[in-house]
């Protein structure tokens, strides 16, 4: 039997998931429904691979419609219709979109806008409410960086049933336990975790890698 709990280095993102929808009660894998009609679509950024996370803010916001949700996101560079699919989003389109945004400028440090390197769903074959992962780390994974969250938010332990790797995160590793633990699937920028098999409704950490 899973137990919820979660290491040390996961409680910056346990207190400020917080904003995050209730943990939602799920049906077996064949029986999911479709979401609820006021769906709750959150963005957090997540800490590179041996950062401290004890200093880490995840900066987590939550919007009502997945197009918000990829809005913030991106920084204002991809405004999806308020009815989009958020299951239609694959990383070929993401990026043709990106390229027909430019980047602002940037007057600091820190970009204007954000990397999606995931996005977890909470039902199979890309469909319900979204968590996207984003980074400050303009290039994503493409540059061989790693990243890592060691337990999920508030709402989404052992929630997640499909998902999506995004800006050259190719290896999208979902774990059973927290801190890495316990069985795990790999999932792609493709459809490959459009169902995850014995992992679904089983994810307590992940990892991003190229």
């Amino acid at each position: 039997m899973k137990h919820a709990t979660f290491g040390i280095a996961g409680i910056i993102l346990l207190v400020a998931g917080l904003a995050v929808a209730p943990a939602r009660v799920h049906a077996s894998p064949g029986a999911q429904s479709p979401p609820a009609p006021h769906e709750r679509h959150c963005v957090a950024n997540v800490a590179p691979a041996g950062v401290n996370l004890s200093n880490w803010n995840p900066d987590v916001r939550c919007f009502d419609t997945f197009s918000e949700a990829i809005s913030a996101a991106t920084g204002g560079r991809v405004n999806l219709p308020p009815d989009f699919h958020a299951g239609d989003l694959t990383p070929e389109l993401l990026d043709s979109l990106l390229a027909a945004s430019p980047p602002p400028a940037s007057t600091g440090a820190t970009p204007a806008f954000s990397t999606v390197v995931g996005i977890d769903w909470e039902y199979i074959n890309f469909q319900g409410i979204t968590y996207t992962w984003t980074t400050d780390h303009t290039a994503g994974c493409t540059d061989g960086t790693n990243y890592i969250t060691p337990s999920m938010p508030s709402g989404w332990d052992n929630i997640v049933s499909s998902a999506r790797g995004y800006q050259g995160c190719n290896t999208y590793i979902h774990y059973e336990d927290p801190s890495y633990g316990g069985a795990q699937i790999n999932c792609d920028g493709g459809s490959k975790c459009a169902t995850m098999g014995v992992m679904d409704n089983q994810t307590s950490s992940e990892r991003w890698q190229p």
